[in-house]
């Protein structure tokens, strides 16, 4: 099987398993579209094998197959996934023992791992998302003067350079914003994406190609919450707390540290719109500190429905979308570090995602009963909007 062949399979599979992520996929230059698309097939066949049906121990000898496969390149030719990885590995950087950690995740999620502190959740969720974020980034290729190995390799002469040649740029994803302020570089960030008790807009909103989410945190309330605004309706009890803040790992860049956060975000975003869908199938992802703290246990009556009262329910998951906008807050600051259709790509991602977490912070009890989704025409509009930003 030739590497072409290859590609076109995995980029089929993003065509029909790809329901957000192929919005964000289709901006990309077509050697960095065929890369990620290779990264994505191979990471669908992980989570597929966590999330199939069959026996606890048939999927994780499938997982430790998957491992082994990913550590065998070059493959056998017969694989048209692991053909099409191992080719955009030898032209991109891309980052390929990440993938374990994605193992690592769905591994955890077989064998049924409950989680007692946001940080035991945290652990899995880059992981399982992070992994993406760090993955996809040797692909997009980066600014990031810290960064010494994850820009895209000029393919003919196999140099590492820190811009895939197909995408000039001169400026910065972010340099055209509505009504939006400088940050305020005199005071110390905490990753929260808020300055004392100011009027603050999370910087996803600042960059055109998601401007029109419209999250907004305004200033604390006498109780010592939040005020979040989402497309101008004011919703009260997101608490207070200190959300991605952990600086680089050792040895972690500062692009791939913002990547990981992104990837932290839209998998905390994953956890409360599929709320309902995994509680049916046995798995609670929130932390148990966060249960007792609200009062919740997330137990299901006799008819599937939750039996917690709506609203402690509805102030848990508002304390989770506050949690996840302040990974959003810190992951999009990657954005600045992209070339354009790459920051593109990543804005496509963050808009769709961060559009649903409006919707549920909105009305929570949207997700008690069903799995959430953004319609098509959103995704479209968000997507179309990139597509202009890049061609500025």
């Amino acid at each position: 099987m030739t590497a072409s062949d290859a590609y076109r399979h995995c980029e089929q599979v993003v065509r029909l398993r790809a329901r957000n992520f192929s919005y964000g996929i289709r901006l990309l230059p077509g050697p960095k579209r065929r890369a990620l698309s290779a990264v994505y097939a191979f990471a669908r066949r992980i989570d597929d094998i966590g999330d199939s049906d069959g026996p606890a121990d048939e999927r994780l000898s499938s997982l430790k197959k998957a491992r082994a496969a990913l550590r065998d390149l070059p493959p056998d030719s017969g694989d048209p996934v692991l053909v099409a990885l191992h080719d955009a590995a030898c032209r991109y950087p891309i980052p390929l023992a990440a993938f374990e950690d994605l193992i690592d995740g769905c591994e955890a999620d077989v064998n049924g791992a409950a989680y007692e502190r946001f940080d035991d959740l945290l652990t899995y969720c880059r992981r399982v998302a992070g992994s993406i974020g760090r993955l996809s980034l040797g692909v997009f290729g980066t600014r990031d003067p810290s960064t010494r190995d994850t820009g895209a390799r000029d393919t003919n002469t196999g140099n590492t350079t820190t811009w895939d040649n197909s995408t000039p740029n001169t400026r910065t994803a972010n340099t055209r914003t509505a009504n939006t302020r400088t940050p305020n570089t005199s005071t110390p960030n905490t990753g929260t994406g808020r300055r004392g008790d100011a009027d603050i807009r999370d910087a996803v909103i600042q960059d055109p190609v998601v401007q029109d989410t419209a999250v907004r945190i305004i200033r604390s309330v006498g109780d010592g919450s939040n005020v979040i605004r989402v497309n101008g309706t004011r919703i009260n009890g997101a608490s207070t707390r200190r959300a991605g803040t952990d600086g680089p790992a050792e040895g972690q860049s500062e692009a791939a540290r913002l990547a990981d956060a992104l990837g932290v975000a839209l998998q905390l975003t994953n956890i409360l719109r599929d709320l309902y869908e995994d509680r049916l199938a046995g798995r609670t992802y929130l932390p148990a500190e966060d249960l007792e703290r609200f009062g919740c246990t997330l137990d299901l009556d006799s008819s599937g429905r939750f039996a917690d009262p709506p609203e402690r329910l509805a102030q848990l998951i508002r304390f989770e979308a506050d949690r996840a906008l302040g990974w959003y807050t810190t992951g999009t600051r990657l954005l600045p570090l992209l070339d354009r259709r790459s920051a593109a790509c990543a804005g496509v991602m963050a808009g769709i995602y961060q559009r649903l977490l409006a919707r549920i912070a909105a009305d929570p009890a949207d997700v008690l009963t069903a799995r959430l989704s953004v319609p098509s025409w959103q995704k479209a509009m968000i997507a179309a909007r990139a597509v202009a930003g890049a061609g500025r």
